[in-house]
């Protein structure tokens, strides 16, 4: 007993273990809204198809199918996240999807949002004391990112939480070189293996971090060993992602890979299959001003970059500052010109790292200066998103709470009486995405519930000689494709698409596909 008092007596020592515990709490009770399916499928697209995912790979760990268990469709998501998932829900994990199988997913992704937070904290206590370091986590907490993307069953968080500790051992690194760098080499293959292939966008970082010499003061005396060290250093980051993901080393997988590969990138190009064009100031101020910065804040940011990637060339001695500085200027102008898509978690592995380019600033600064202008810029934020957190901790997307339900409620009940008498347990329904309903009260199961691609509805959705027309110079993927087609009985279209308003129509992909 003394000893758990003891225990508790320093954990409480530092305000930085009750925050975060205070964190895990919110998390917590914002995670546990809206836990049915057919909510998802209303609202949140990606995390109601990863539940598929899930109940596949279930399927494939029962049966001993190792196509079944690697075979989870989002190849641009590392596995181990799915993995790891898996073994959380496993106890829960059904057909009908219990709360359970919902809530502890989220409770994964707030996790690793806190792991994010520890190790931002830990960076920022490199340079500054307790109290400004743990401001600058209240800056990181007045984002409505991070408590919409830290509530979401999404790989983002679990990305970004390891490119940040990735920063903090070449951090670590810049003043006492060694193993701190391999550290940070090994966390930067987890964040692409874990989370996202969308990690490896943090490569022009190490080619700052180990090119320092050679580019800033065109010193080429170990180049060929700063050559060796790149090249050993983006080995063995690959290494870590196909260990981590070890279905590329079969030719389908593969071939699955570089196929969803070449998809997402078209969806970049193309704003998820549309033809709507997204400006530059709309991508910052819907992506940016509504989830991340204030436009003051974000000018500072703007500022930040600025100064440390002219600072490189100056033979600055904090070479991992500004080697982040070149990451989030080349990331940042890749997501504003040649990314067509206004998602805010895209911006996440990138808005979240930059707050670190501030704390060495602040070095010179005496105490009260410090916390006056992070108090200023944490009330700022406060100030600018107001009600937005409030809409947070009723519903963690930022969404009417009212409206929503009350608009998923209706669409539920038309669906559902329309389909009462005439469906029977094994029946399987196409729907528009978006078209949630409460397919449990007809005897329906998640499996019998099949979404049109992208939301446009095509021959091979429900003709099986179409599907094998369509993917016969594949024959990988056709085979893939076959064994998870089903006759559909029903088609259900939701009339908000552009299909059926003529004014929107512009908007369509393919309209030839109707």
């Amino acid at each position: 007993m003394i000893g758990v008092k003891r225990f508790l007596k320093r954990f409480f020592a530092s305000p930085v273990p009750a925050l975060f515990v205070a964190l895990f709490v919110a998390f917590a009770i914002i995670n546990s809204n809206y836990l049915d399916m057919g909510y998802l499928q209303l609202h949140q697209i990606d995390e109601y198809g990863f539940h598929l995912s899930l109940l596949d790979m279930y399927d494939g760990l029962r049966e001993g199918d190792l196509r079944n268990l690697f075979g989870y469709r989002f190849y641009n998501y590392g596995f181990g996240f799915f993995l790891l998932n898996l073994f959380v829900t496993m106890p829960f994990l059904d057909d009908t999807h219990s709360a359970m199988a919902i809530y502890l997913p989220r409770m994964v992704t707030s996790l690793s949002a806190l792991v994010g937070l520890y190790y931002l904290y830990r960076t920022a206590r490199l340079q500054v004391n307790a109290l400004t370091s743990t401001l600058f986590v209240f800056l990181v907490i007045s984002m409505p990112a991070f408590w919409t993307i830290g509530s979401w069953f999404h790989p983002d968080w679990l990305m970004t939480a390891c490119l940040l500790a990735a920063f903090y051992h070449f951090a670590c690194n810049d003043d006492d070189p060694g193993r701190n760098y391999w550290y940070g080499v090994l966390w930067f293959g987890l964040a692409a293996g874990l989370g996202k292939f969308q990690a490896f966008t943090f490569l022009p970082f190490l080619f700052f971090y180990v090119f320092h010499d050679e580019l800033a003061r065109l010193d080429f005396s170990r180049f060929a060993i700063n050559l060796k060290r790149a090249v050993l250093s983006v080995a063995a980051a690959f290494s870590i992602f196909v260990a981590i993901n070890p279905y590329l080393l079969h030719p389908a997988g593969l071939h699955a890979f570089l196929r969803i590969l070449e998809q997402n990138m078209v969806s970049n190009a193309t704003g998820h299959y549309t033809r709507i064009i997204h400006g530059v100031g709309e991508k910052i101020e819907h992506a940016v001003f509504d989830y991340y910065l204030n436009p003051l804040l974000f000018l500072i940011f703007l500022g930040l970059i600025a100064f440390w990637c002219a600072d490189y060339f100056r033979g600055g001695k904090r070479r991992s500052y500004q080697a982040l500085a070149f990451y989030c200027a080349i990331y940042f102008a890749y997501l504003l010109f040649g990314v067509n898509k206004v998602w805010p978690h895209y911006y996440l592995g990138l808005l979240i790292p930059a707050v670190l380019l501030a704390p060495p600033l602040f070095t010179g600064l005496h105490r009260a200066w410090r916390i006056g202008l992070l108090l200023a810029a944490i009330v700022l934020q406060v100030g600018y998103y107001g009600n937005g957190y409030a809409e947070i901790a009723k519903l963690s997307y930022r969404s009417n709470t009212t409206e929503l339900m009350r608009q998923h409620q209706t669409i539920s009940n038309f669906i559902v009486e329309s389909l009462r008498g005439k469906v029977e347990a094994g029946s399987i329904v196409l729907i528009s995405p978006f078209t949630g309903f409460d397919y449990e009260r007809l005897g329906l199961r998640y499996r019998s519930i099949f979404l049109t691609d992208s939301g446009f509805l095509s021959y091979e959705m429900i003709d099986l000689e179409a599907l094998k027309l369509k993917y016969a110079s594949d024959p990988e993927l056709a085979k893939v494709k076959i064994s998870r087609f089903r006759q559909k009985d029903f088609i259900i279209l939701n009339k908000v698409e552009a299909y059926f308003r003529p004014e929107l129509r512009h908007e369509a992909y393919d309209i030839v596909a109707y």
